[in-house]
């Protein structure tokens, strides 16, 4: 592997951790491996500053590189075959009673306001051609309304 590689893996374990609130045995088992590898090719591992995590992913802003990190990885999910556990999960209906108050958001629903307030209509069906869905998940990386939604929408 060589080093441009491992830095995008890297990039995408972090976008990742930041973006979960529970971090899987498989995410930490990634991140042992990566630790290895870095190891291997620096000779250390150590905490990156904001500035060298800004340098990694070219000076993007982070939400909106966040956001079109998970756009990639819905289309990924969704090209899938119906029995995989990624794909069934996503679709996933929980049924019961939900507790009392405002129900959470759930990850799809983020993920849809965004394509909405992009203004891309069908998109179940454009995760399916692998190139376009590529073009809207770029587009997402300077569409400036997603970082202007993600802010109005944590300030409530």
């Amino acid at each position: 592997m060589g080093l441009k590689v491992i830095q995008q893996q890297c990039v995408g374990v972090f976008a990742i951790i930041n973006t979960t609130t529970l971090i899987s045995s498989k995410i930490t088992s990634k991140m042992s491996y990566l630790k290895a590898v870095i190891l291997m090719l620096h000779g250390f591992w150590r905490i990156r500053m904001n500035y060298e995590l800004k340098e990694l992913i070219k000076n993007a802003d982070i939400v909106r590189f966040v956001k079109s990190k998970r756009m990639a990885w819905l289309g990924h999910v969704m090209r899938m075959e119906g029995k995989r556990i990624h794909k069934r999960v996503l679709e996933w209906k929980p049924t019961g009673r939900r507790s009392r108050g405002r129900p959470r958001k759930r990850w799809i629903e983020d993920i849809e306001e965004g394509i909405q307030i992009m203004g891309i209509g069908g998109w179940r069906n454009l995760c399916n051609e692998r190139a376009e869905w590529k073009k809207i998940t770029e587009e997402a990386k300077t569409h400036s309304w997603l970082i202007l939604f993600d802010r109005a929408s944590s300030i409530r």
